[in-house]
């Protein structure tokens, strides 16, 4: 159900302002910027009014795409003090990449990419001017990644890990006694399993 004007006690078009002429009433225009409050005709096409849609629109599709992925969130309380860096800037890296992709499907959704302001120019939709935002962050975010060395940091958990597996997978194998036998087809068992596992 559309809400009622306080002010006029009737349902108003996309433009909140009221006529002049005719009573009064609401104005049944439609023709209101994305995040505008009033059409052109009550001044919704001046600058600073341009500034203050694009400004709404920019909030409402931010709000939109957090409300729809809460975990995107950040908790505004009980936030723990940093204790990994490079692990903080990993995940910050990771949720405006999830950012960048979830704006560009808004970008892709939309029927056109460009409006035309009151001077007859056209203006490009909040929802790109985001997306190329989140694009110029991400690319900082990644570049600063790589500076860190934090590819030859994965690397290293990553060797550290299959360490931690060979000497368990040898402490296994030592408790379950196995026969001779046993224990040479252990050398050709397990490195046929780990590479159907990554296969």
């Amino acid at each position: 159900m559309d809400d009622v004007c306080d002010k006029c006690g009737e349902v108003h078009g996309l433009c909140a302002a009221h006529r002049k002429q005719k009573g009064g009433g609401p104005c049944q225009s439609d023709e209101v910027l994305p995040g505008g409050k009033v059409c052109k005709a009550h001044g919704g096409h001046s600058p600073q009014a341009i500034r203050a849609a694009q400004e709404r629109e920019n909030r409402r599709i931010v709000t939109e795409l957090y409300e729809a992925d809460p975990q995107a969130a950040i908790a505004a309380y009980g936030v723990e003090a940093v204790q990994d860096p490079l692990d903080m800037l990993s995940r910050v890296t990771a949720g405006v990449l999830h950012t960048m992709d979830a704006l560009g499907q808004r970008v892709n959704s939309l029927e056109r990419i460009r409006y035309e302001s009151e001077a007859g120019g056209e203006q490009i939709r909040a929802e790109l001017k985001l997306y190329m935002q989140a694009q110029a962050q991400a690319g900082k975010f990644l570049d600063m990644l790589i500076k860190s060395g934090f590819e030859e940091r994965r690397i290293k958990l990553d060797e550290q890990t299959a360490a931690m597996f060979v000497t368990a997978m040898q402490r296994v194998l030592a408790r379950l006694e196995l026969t001779p036998e046993q224990t040479v087809l252990v050398g050709t068992v397990v490195p046929e399993e780990l590479r159907a596992l990554n296969a």
